[in-house]
């Protein structure tokens, strides 16, 4: 690589007052949204979608909707393109099926948000890359380029390890399990997978 090809900091950063003044905003309210989190599992998710967001990409957390049923709260609203997205991180003590489901339908009929996707805390907290990885099959605008690259470079790593799997409303990906061979390469095998899995409502029509 020649040279003049590497990149200082300062290529990076802002060159008028506008620029920095802008990027301290932009790091503040990203500070601020970590403090909205009410619990680590949409921390973790934050912190990740963080390094793969696209620039035109918003995330807001704790997004009060009133609705016919009363006042719910998503977890995270993220906004792209003017799409409105709902994401809810499902912990495995604080989620019913049948309240969740009319708690969807409820925000989803006022068009505060245009899909909502639920994922269970125990992927967002031990795969949260799958977890954005699958988001970008369905929602690619908020993945930036790098962030996409930084992705594919993760799971290159484990080539043949996934196994994806689709529905109408939902993508589960199996992650197998690893095994070496007596030449030392790996093999796969779905014994007993690891299921990483996102689900979405829309509004009825």
């Amino acid at each position: 690589m020649a040279t003049s090809e590497f990149k200082t900091l300062g290529d990076f950063l802002p060159t008028t007052w506008e620029g920095i003044i802008e990027l301290i905003r932009s790091h503040q309210e990203k500070a601020g949204n970590f403090t909205k989190c009410e619990s680590p599992i949409e921390h973790n998710f934050l912190h990740h979608f963080y390094k793969v967001e696209s620039d035109d990409a918003s995330i807001k957390p704790q997004a009060d909707c009133q609705t016919r049923a009363g006042l719910f709260r998503l977890d995270f609203v993220l906004e792209i393109n003017g799409r409105k997205i709902g994401l809810e991180c499902d912990g495995k003590h604080f989620h019913d099926k049948q309240r969740d489901e009319i708690r969807d339908a409820a925000i989803l009929e006022t068009g505060f948000v245009d899909v909502i996707y639920r994922v269970s805390g125990k992927s967002l907290w031990f795969s949260p890359y799958d977890v954005l990885d699958l988001l970008r099959l369905k929602e690619p605008d908020l993945i930036s380029e790098h962030g996409g690259k930084l992705l594919k470079t993760i799971f290159e790593l484990d080539k043949g390890r996934r196994e994806d799997s689709w529905g109408d409303d939902f993508i589960v990906r199996a992650l197998c399990e690893r095994e070496e061979k007596e030449d030392g390469e790996p093999i796969y095998t779905y014994k007993s997978p690891r299921l990483i899995a996102i689900k979405w409502t829309t509004k009825t029509k």
